[in-house]
């Protein structure tokens, strides 16, 4: 029993890294932006009606680079942001570290919800409350 569960735990950390690497292999890229929406603190989601740019994420070097404006409200906003990136042990996050512009406060994470050869969506929360979820198309 005892040898069953050390090689299951074994097994688990071997899959587990495995997503890390396959996660962080598939972000590697230009994503351009689809879609972009902002859930406040109350669960009203305000959707754009329009969105331009992309985000970058460097392997090599952990870094990322965003550049998107987006129209909510009848308002135009841009986040312009970069700076090191991870995904976590798990695969399921990206850990933001020594950002510039995300709201994040220098550091943040945000949750994978999709991520596959076309699409990447993903959620996190900003330093005023708010649930920031995206959908970007791996550029070609």
């Amino acid at each position: 029993m005892k040898t069953f569960l050390i090689c299951t735990l074994f097994l688990f950390v071997i899959i587990a890294c495995n997503k890390q690497k396959l996660n962080s292999k598939k972000l590697n890229g230009e994503w351009t932006i689809i879609s972009y929406s902002i859930t406040n603190n109350e669960g009203l989601t305000t959707k754009s009606s329009n969105c331009q740019g992309s985000i970058n994420f460097q392997l090599d070097s952990n870094r990322f680079d965003l550049n998107i404006i987006y129209n909510t409200g009848g308002t135009t906003d841009t986040s312009i942001a970069y700076g090191s990136y991870q995904v976590a042990e798990n695969g399921s996050e990206i850990l933001f570290s020594n950002s510039v512009g995300l709201n994040l406060t220098n550091s943040g994470k945000y949750r994978i919800l999709t991520i596959n050869a076309s699409d990447l969506q993903i959620e996190g929360g900003d330093s005023l409350g708010n649930v920031n979820t995206y959908l970007f198309s791996k550029k070609q």
